[in-house]
């Protein structure tokens, strides 16, 4: 998910099985779109995408700051030494 939010753009999410999602940070990434409960429910969903985008934004732009950090030209060298020193470690 946070590869595609690199470039905030409209994200829908299917909660088919009714997750509580708000209550576990394991799904703190759906507050970035819409979240359906029906799969029905997707195209309307997707329909108002585009012009929801702007809603969500902001938020996108934040949460990728906040868990990916720099995400420049730098970021695949330190993801890539990130991985070779636990590749080193293990």
């Amino acid at each position: 998910m946070m590869e595609f939010l690199l470039r905030p753009r409209p994200c829908v999410f299917l909660n088919h099985d009714n997750v509580d999602w708000r209550a576990t940070d394991d799904h703190d990434f759906w507050t970035q779109g819409q979240v359906v409960e029906e799969f029905g429910d997707i195209l309307p969903a997707l329909d108002r995408a585009f012009t929801l985008q702007p809603s969500f934004e902001a938020g996108q732009r934040l949460y990728i700051a906040e868990t990916v950090g720099e995400t420049g030209p730098a970021t695949a060298v330190r993801a890539a030494q990130a991985v070779l020193a636990l590749a080193a470690w293990t």
